[in-house]
């Protein structure tokens, strides 16, 4: 079984360039990096260039229902927060 992992971040991206390089190495077995999804623009952040060279998607996204739709429609199993310091809520 294979999770597949979402991560939200805001910086850098010097983290999850850390954990998807181990996961795309086989060191870490059994998940898989599907998608980063970064609250500021290309420009304004790092993580997209480091990201952009490991061949992971890379989506803006600023609004909360935003993330949610887009982990969602891509069946993320367990999202890791990477550097970005909001609450995520699901309303019913």
């Amino acid at each position: 079984m294979v999770i597949r992992l979402g991560f939200l971040a805001s910086g850098r991206g010097t983290s999850i360039e850390s954990l998807v390089k181990k996961i795309q190495s086989c060191e870490l077995d059994g998940f898989k990096a599907e998608v980063i999804l970064c609250n500021k623009k290309r420009g304004e952040a790092e993580v997209y260039e480091r990201v952009d060279k490991l061949g992971i998607r890379i989506e803006h996204a600023e609004e909360t229902f935003k993330q949610l739709e887009i982990l969602k429609n891509l069946n993320i199993e367990l999202i890791l927060g990477m550097g970005i310091l909001k609450k995520l809520e699901m309303k019913s």
